[in-house]
């Protein structure tokens, strides 16, 4: 691991002992704040490509979206607040001392919501995804704007795939922001540790990770492929720019799923690479002679 990163990590420890228990929900809160913007842009333009939207039907999906986002975005701050009650004690008593519960059963508790925490926030999140915003804007677009059935699907596969990509995104800044509740809140004995490290699941992270990638990939692909095939087959002119329209649409649908892949293929390897690159740094501290 870089000075930098230790240096991170170090400054979040001193928000959280500020913030204290409005730790976890100042992160979620700054992680939707991008995030929610992020997923409108990513869903809008593909879903604008294949489906073509008259620019008043464009603008009322984002409205009807950002709304069913903000519904969801709220719910998940109810929803985290109940389910994890015990890390929200913990958190608001740590000024007081860095265990206030000598209690082995609240301390096991403690350690267990919190290391599968994130894990149920994003699958959480995809759920509210699905519910609250795309099935709304679904029903919306099509007795309010008279959507095709065509168009619908085009825009619910765009949102689909702009969700994966946001939900793994937000998934691995979230594992890495909640570093310092985990140091805080470790339980003391060494088989309370391990028992909720059963939370983590890294080879199921990993394996959702790479077939979420994958699905990106084939879903912004696909739809703009048929969609031009369709444009081919039922025109009738001879036009020399159509073909060369057609490959440029493929050209940027494949480059688009190229540089997503690319980038969350990136952010994969270093979330998966920083534990053992630590790991790493400490058999080396010890090799010198620190066993601090």
């Amino acid at each position: 691991m870089s000075k930098n990163h230790f240096e991170t990590i170090s400054f979040l420890e001193k928000i959280l002992k500020i913030t204290g228990w409005l730790y976890p929900f100042l992160v979620i809160f700054l992680v939707q704040l991008i995030s929610t913007p992020l997923f409108v842009v990513l869903t809008m333009l593909p879903a604008n490509a294949n489906a073509q939207f008259t620019e008043f039907q464009n603008n009322r999906l984002i409205v009807v979206g950002l709304v069913g986002l903000l519904v969801r975005n709220i719910f998940m701050m109810i929803i985290f607040y109940y389910s994890n009650r015990a890390v929200i004690v913990g958190l608001s008593e740590m000024k007081q001392s860095k265990y206030p519960e000598n209690n082995s059963e609240i301390e096991k508790k403690r350690w267990k919501q919190a290391t599968s925490a994130s894990k149920k926030l994003i699958f959480l999140e995809f759920i509210g995804l699905i519910t609250l915003v795309l099935i709304p804007v679904l029903i919306y677009g099509f007795y309010q704007l008279d959507l095709r059935i065509d168009q619908l699907i085009h825009l619910g596969l765009a949102c689909v795939a702009s969700g994966l990509v946001v939900l793994l995104l937000e998934s691995m800044t979230i594992d890495q922001l909640f570093e310092p509740i985990l140091k805080a809140i470790i339980p003391r004995h060494f088989e309370d540790q391990i028992h909720g490290i059963n939370g983590m699941f890294i080879w199921k992270k990993l394996s959702l990770l790479l077939i979420g990638l994958v699905l990106i990939c084939l879903i912004l692909v696909i739809p703009a492929s048929y969609e031009q095939a369709k444009v081919i087959y039922l025109s009738n002119s001879k036009s020399p720019n159509l073909l060369s329209d057609t490959i440029w649409v493929l050209l940027r649908a494949g480059f688009g799923g190229v540089f997503v892949g690319i980038f969350l293929s990136a952010c994969i390897v270093t979330y998966f690479s920083r534990p053992f690159n630590k790991m790493i740094r400490l058999f080396k501290k010890i090799e010198e002679g620190d066993l601090s």
